[in-house]
């Protein structure tokens, strides 16, 4: 696939490590540095993505999240304005579940595709 980022939860967007705790992913120190990728797949295990992880990021059209995720921090997706589609691997009931962050509104404007699988 053509600009896709694969993400496990010791990476971040910039491709730089990060200390992770409890299998979270991101930093929040550095946001809106996506590179060309419009496409991020969040490997299995990761529970938490980070506050402001993709904060800002022009590039970004879709992300797949792994049903492993408990929690988007706050801002994680602010002003992704061209996030359309977010494929999720659980069902709604369990997408419903996840504790989502304040300034995530690009999360209710998304396509959410459940019990999605990447091919």
């Amino acid at each position: 696939m053509k600009n896709v980022e694969v993400l496990d939860e010791v990476v971040n967007p910039i491709g730089a490590s990060v200390s992770v705790s409890a299998g979270a992913v991101g930093s929040g120190e550095k946001s809106g540095t996506c590179g060309d990728a419009v496409t991020w797949i969040l490997s299995g295990g990761t529970m938490t993505i980070s506050s402001q992880m993709f904060r800002n990021c022009a590039s970004l059209t879709a992300i797949h999240i792994s049903k492993d995720v408990t929690k988007i921090g706050d801002r994680a997706f602010y002003d992704c304005k061209d996030l359309k589609d977010i494929y999720y691997k659980g069902s709604e009931t369990e997408w419903d579940a996840i504790e989502k962050g304040k300034d995530n509104y690009t999360l209710h404007s998304a396509t959410i595709h459940y019990k999605s699988v990447i091919n």
